[in-house]
């Protein structure tokens, strides 16, 4: 439970964008795909550790695939939320 709270603290400060006195009010949300890339991955591994407490078991090419197929699926709920994926790091 612990793990979940700090995957929602992490997403929550790595998709905050700071605004200038400028903006106004900003609706562009935008993140990098090394930052999807990270949430995920630290998504699933909790998922995983569930699993195997919960007495399942997975081969390693199993685990692979779930982490691939829970980072395309994370972008894709990310994009439908209106999300703007960039390639690499934000304001790199």
């Amino acid at each position: 439970m612990k793990l979940l709270f700090a995957t929602i603290a992490l997403l929550a400060t790595l998709i905050a964008q700071p605004l200038r006195a400028d903006d106004g009010v900003s609706t562009q949300k935008i993140i990098s795909e090394a930052e999807v890339r990270a949430i995920s991955e630290i998504t699933y591994t909790d998922l995983l550790a569930q699993a195997f407490r919960k007495g399942w078991r997975f081969n390693p090419e199993s685990i692979q695939k779930g982490y691939q197929r829970h980072f395309e699926e994370f972008k894709l709920q990310l994009i439908n939320d209106g999300y703007t994926i960039l390639a690499g790091e934000v304001g790199a």
